[in-house]
């Protein structure tokens, strides 16, 4: 009696949006099909706020927001990157960044970028806007995986 009363707590209280588990059902069906543990596979939220995060940022990319740092600076200092990939989980990043190299084996290098929040999987530092469309458009024809490549602008500090 004591278990059924907390359970009815448990759904009501879930049904307001008060409760939520952390690792929902579906995470540990998807973790046995990716071969991880449930709790390292992220949630529904999380994966919704990172679609989320990730869409702001492609439509910045199509409005120009997020060169407009970069036009100041000049031809020289500018590098393009194609993102293939963001997520707020690193382990993510990385088996697309290594799905990835074994597609363009050669051809391509990937590599991963962390800027807060997401961890970015990004291809290239080509030195020319047109070398970076000419990549963008053969990895958007080799596979369907990529369909919402872009590219990226960014200021060549040096730095990595």
């Amino acid at each position: 009696m004591r278990y059924a009363i907390l359970s009815l707590i448990a759904i009501l209280i879930g049904g307001c949006g008060l409760f939520t588990p952390r690792r929902p059902v579906g995470a540990i069906i998807l973790s046995k099909k990716m071969d991880m543990p449930p709790q390292q596979v992220m949630t529904f939220r999380e994966e919704v706020d990172t679609a989320r995060m990730l869409a702001e940022e492609i439509e910045k990319a199509r409005k120009g927001e997020i060169s407009s740092v970069v036009e100041a600076m000049g031809e020289n200092y500018r590098v393009y990157y194609i993102q293939i990939y963001a997520s707020a989980s690193e382990k993510f990043a990385r088996k697309v960044r290594d799905k990835f190299e074994k597609e363009f084996k050669g051809l391509y290098s990937a590599t991963i970028k962390y800027i807060p929040p997401l961890y970015r999987v990004r291809v290239g530092g080509f030195h020319t806007m047109d070398e970076a469309k000419k990549a963008l458009k053969e990895i958007k024809s080799a596979s369907e995986s990529y369909r919402d490549a872009f590219i990226v602008e960014e200021i060549d500090t040096g730095q990595q």
